[in-house]
């Protein structure tokens, strides 16, 4: 889990320090190779503190990537609202942040078409937390 967690920092550094001063808005390209699948794998860690950190990761990629970023949604959103049905609230606030970030950059056409995962999960505080976002 150290390596996967470094990783996830890593990333996450590249992202923080990436920013051009006074940069207001998308600043980096969504094209990021093996990235995507990787953090959808990240998503599924049995490791919850890494799935939340994930999570806070894609939001802050959503952000630094812009409207490009929803042709990736396919990949890492099923995933990431898969976690709504998670015990822990801190997951389920982590997604509903992470759905936040998707949402001021992508169309609600995107958003909508993956919300039913998050509606139809088993769990009630999880289908409650999707249901109080949507």
């Amino acid at each position: 889990w150290k390596e996967r967690q470094a990783g996830i920092t890593a990333v996450d550094d590249i992202i923080g320090k990436g920013k051009p001063l006074g940069s207001q808005g998308p600043y980096m390209e969504a094209q990021c190779g093996d990235l995507w699948p990787a953090l959808k794998a990240r998503l599924k860690d049995s490791n919850k503190n890494l799935a939340t950190q994930v999570l806070s990761l894609l939001g802050k990629l959503a952000a630094a990537c812009g409207a490009p970023v929803e042709r990736y949604a396919k990949t890492v959103m099923p995933n990431m609202l898969a976690l709504i049905s998670d015990n822990k609230k801190a997951v389920r606030d982590a997604v509903l942040s992470c759905l936040g970030a998707w949402a001021a950059v992508c169309s609600p056409e995107t958003v909508v078409r993956y919300l039913p995962i998050a509606i139809s999960v088993d769990a009630p505080a999880g289908r409650e937390d999707a249901v109080k976002w949507g």
